[in-house]
């Protein structure tokens, strides 16, 4: 009995069944990878530093042969040259931080050739093609100035200096590169028809997109045409409105008179529209010929007035209707955007005081219409 419990005994100790033991090499054999890839690495870098510090005893040593050559004392205890040669290899630390810095500051910036780009812009300038200029701009230009001021501008420059001829030379170009990207400074001396003397300037670019981008335009306007520009009769000059603007509110005055109020509107300006709807300038005009009765010519031109940049202008008419010798009346056009259409932008005419229902119409008489102005018979 004992024996068998013995032996009992001795089977419920026996080990594990087989499929337990199948784990144990597979440990093994993922733990000597391990340290396998371990002794590598470490193999590898203990081979990099070697050659690290071969190359570095190299480098001093030849210092110190240079140094020997030159008669320059070299330490010769072993405190002395380590520090020695501490001080070489921090002085290249330093010097390769100092080149890398300076290379990363100066990458990039090679200069490049924007004479023909500034030659190509200022002859779109010089034929009025704004709108051009202004779209293919630096939208950092476009954030900072409106289109219609960039024309005005750019207008009185052609006004003032005359047409653009050439670039005589490029004294100077600087390229930066910084936070926002790559700019670029040109100095230019420039011929203008209207200029006897080369004309300073500079213009400078953004690169954007693969390509330089226009990002300010200035120039130095000679002394002798500042005197000029600036005098009495050149402002008035400058003011001179364009004739084919009264053209235009002759045109607009007849079609009004012929009932054709919606054809102005939708022919005007679009913040004409929005301060006037069309059925209120429908009813307004019907309510003037009412009153005024029909359209007879424009006596005389009071004002014609130009804005800065030629794309405003300003009338200020003496009107004749039929019951009205001399009714004043305002008119505006614009220009908008490559738009070279004269639109327009507010129409005011002044009525007369009401009179009573009750009391006649008067008779204004034959009104003096000028041959040039009149537009139908009285």
């Amino acid at each position: 009995m004992a024996g068998s419990h013995d032996d009992k005994g001795d089977e419920g100790s026996a080990p594990p069944p087989a499929a337990g033991k199948g784990h144990e090499p597979r440990r093994r054999r993922a733990s000597t990878i391990g340290e396998r890839f371990v002794h590598r690495v470490e193999d590898a870098r203990d081979k990099v530093v070697d050659r690290l510090e071969d190359a570095r005893d190299k480098v001093v040593d030849q210092l110190e042969h240079a140094a020997e050559q030159l008669h320059i004392p070299v330490p010769k205890t072993r405190k002395s040259r380590v520090l020695f040669r501490s001080v070489i290899v921090g002085f290249l630390v330093v010097a390769g931080w100092v080149i890398g810095l300076v290379w990363w500051q100066l990458r990039g910036t090679a200069k490049p050739d924007l004479r023909p780009l500034a030659d190509e812009i200022l002859g779109e300038l010089r034929d009025r093609e704004y709108h051009k200029v202004y779209s293919e701009a630096s939208p950092r230009l476009q954030e900072r100035l409106l289109e219609i001021t960039f024309a005005q501008e750019m207008a009185d420059l052609n006004k003032t200096l005359g047409d653009y001829e050439n670039v005589v030379a490029v004294p100077n170009l600087e390229v930066l590169a910084g936070s926002k990207g790559r700019t670029a400074r040109v100095d230019l001396q420039l011929r203008f028809a209207g200029s006897t003397k080369d004309v300073k300037g500079n213009m400078s670019f953004h690169y954007e997109d693969k390509e330089w981008r226009l990002l300010g335009l200035s120039v130095e306007v000679p002394p002798d045409i500042v005197a000029k520009a600036t005098s009495h009769d050149s402002k008035l000059d400058r003011m001179k409105g364009d004739d084919v603007v009264l053209a235009h509110a002759v045109v607009a005055l007849v079609a009004l008179d012929r009932g054709n109020s919606d054809t102005v509107w939708e022919r005007a300006d679009e913040p004409f529209k929005i301060a006037v709807a069309k059925d209120s300038f429908r009813e307004l005009e019907q309510q003037r010929r009412k009153e005024l009765g029909r359209f007879v010519c424009i006596t005389k031109v009071l004002a014609n007035t130009t804005a800065p940049g030629g794309r405003s202008d300003m009338l200020d008419l003496e009107i004749a209707y039929e019951h009205a010798a001399a009714i004043r009346a305002t008119f505006s056009f614009v220009k908008r955007g490559a738009d070279e259409t004269w639109r327009l932008g507010a129409y005011k005419p002044i009525m007369p005081k009401p009179r009573d229902p009750e009391e006649p119409v008067p008779s204004p008489g034959a009104p003096s219409c000028p041959a040039h102005l009149l537009t139908r018979a009285p």
